[in-house]
């Protein structure tokens, strides 16, 4: 770890985790205009016994297709094979809140890494972006509050 200036005061570590753009085209070519237009207006109680279906379908693909091999990963042939061999083991309940999550919320930013990149850009160190099985950005960085700033 790198030595900070005098006038730093304390670091703080700074995460983030984002949906990515890339390896999302068809959620938001198939499955956003539906939960924009739909899905994240249901009342949450109907919407909950609604995504059981598509839960149940999901569950089955990758019980079916998606068993992690010995190295953990997922089949390389398949859409989402590290994403979906990563919840083989998951039991039904979590891969049906998944769905929900999906559907039920109101606003989903998919982003590109030219414009998550510029979050850590300045005022940062150690930073670093990295993509989450292709689906997805995760940033860690640490940010130096000055003085002034702890002070307030």
């Amino acid at each position: 770890m790198r030595a900070w200036p005098r006038e730093c005061g304390k670091a703080a570590g700074v995460a983030f985790w984002v949906y990515g753009h890339e390896g999302n085209e068809w959620i938001t070519r198939y499955v956003d205009p539906v939960r924009k237009a739909i899905t994240s207006r249901l009342p949450a109680a109907f919407l909950r016994i609604a995504s059981i279906a598509p839960a149940a379908a999901l569950w089955a693909v990758i019980k079916l297709f998606y068993r992690p091999g010995a190295n953990g990963k997922g089949p390389a042939k398949l859409p989402y094979g590290d994403y979906f061999a990563a919840l083989y083991h998951y039991p039904f309940d979590e891969i049906h809140a998944n769905v929900f999550d999906q559907l039920v919320t109101p606003v989903a930013y998919y982003l590109r890494e030219d414009e998550v990149r510029p979050w850590l850009a300045s005022g940062f160190r150690d930073a670093a972006l990295r993509s989450h099985r292709g689906y997805s950005w995760t940033g860690l960085a640490t940010v130096c509050r000055t003085k002034a700033a702890v002070a307030e």
